[in-house]
């Protein structure tokens, strides 16, 4: 299981929106803004700790004292799990036997001895479409947080145009361009709407992504953020309960891995076969990285000297530990 990650996740869920719709409405590149994988990255970032601020004025009306380039005042850290899930993870592998998550990123909230857990599919402007690649992925998201007892949702990135847009969403006290940026809908509303269904219908029933961390609309401005995030959860999917006592981790059992190697196990050129017992688990190809120590002698039959790798040691710099390893995979 991976480590727990400390972050001001209340701040960050208020601030992503604002730096987001800001930097979208900056961006000149592409008319849609920017990719959804970047979004996911700056979003991931700053729930996990890396905080920014993008300075600048309204492109529109030309001032940082507009209502629209603003959005709440952040809340005090609390303790979260929040993880991109890599496109082996997301997608799956049958060769391999992995099923495939359907989500983009997870969040997870602790509280004393409950957890409650969310998993996002995340979209750039627009619902997944209707082929069957992106209706496929929609059931795997529902099918993997049943298996993991999460609830299962979508995350709309919009860049507004005009910067000031507005949208009616379930929520009428965040109603800025800025808190609009990232809506909210769960799988099984996404499922019932056609791929080319107006923004402006559904964001109807969909909610800012800063009301996850609490909003007059949901009552629960003020509280701290695990009761904020149940609740938001709830207003959506009534029949979603907290785990209690939760035995699987995230994300490995997803990946279908549960080994972990360190430097020192590596051993280089040997098919090593599992020491379980269980039938149908694959042999593991371990790579051992170092050094090879060097030894010189005079080989007399051959009338020449011989170089003789009699072992390693693991003193790399990172630099040299990248450029080794990156030889080995494909």
């Amino acid at each position: 299981m991976p480590r727990d990650v400390y972050a001001d996740i209340q701040g960050a869920i208020l601030r992503a929106p604002t730096n987001v719709h800001r930097l979208q409405q900056l961006s000149k590149a592409r008319t849609t803004g920017l990719h959804e994988e970047t979004i996911t990255d700056i979003l991931l970032n700053e729930m996990v700790g890396t905080a920014y601020e993008v300075s600048s004025v309204c492109p529109q009306c030309l001032t940082a004292a507009c209502s629209d380039w603003h959005s709440s005042i952040p809340l005090q850290p609390q303790r979260v799990l929040a993880k991109p899930l890599s496109k082996y993870e997301e997608g799956g592998n049958k060769k391999h036997g992995v099923k495939p998550a359907g989500a983009d990123w997870i969040l997870e909230l602790k509280d004393g001895g409950s957890s409650t857990r969310m998993m996002f599919q995340a979209k750039a402007s627009r619902l997944p479409k209707s082929n069957k690649k992106e209706r496929g992925q929609l059931e795997d998201l529902v099918k993997a947080t049943k298996l993991y007892n999460a609830a299962p949702f979508y995350i709309v990135y919009l860049r507004h145009h005009p910067t000031h847009y507005k949208l009616t969403t379930l929520c009428p006290y965040r109603t800025s361009a800025a808190d609009t940026s990232m809506l909210v809908l769960p799988a099984e509303t996404v499922r019932g709407l056609p791929h080319n269904t107006p923004v402006t219908q559904w964001a109807r029933d969909a909610r800012p992504l800063s009301c996850l961390g609490g909003c007059r609309c949901l009552r629960t401005n003020g509280k701290g953020i695990y009761a904020a995030a149940t609740e938001f959860i709830q207003k959506f999917l009534p029949e979603y309960e907290p785990s209690r006592s939760f035995q699987r981790g995230w994300p490995d059992e997803i990946a279908g891995v549960s080994v972990d190697v360190g430097r020192q196990s590596l051993s280089r050129g040997k098919n090593r076969k599992s020491e379980s017992m269980d039938s149908g688990v694959d042999a593991m190809f371990i790579i051992r990285l170092g050094k090879p120590r060097i030894d010189e002698y005079y080989d007399e039959r051959a009338g020449e000297w011989v170089t003789r790798r009699i072992g390693f040691h693991d003193d790399f710099t990172d630099d040299e530990w990248r450029e080794t390893s990156r030889k080995y995979w494909k």
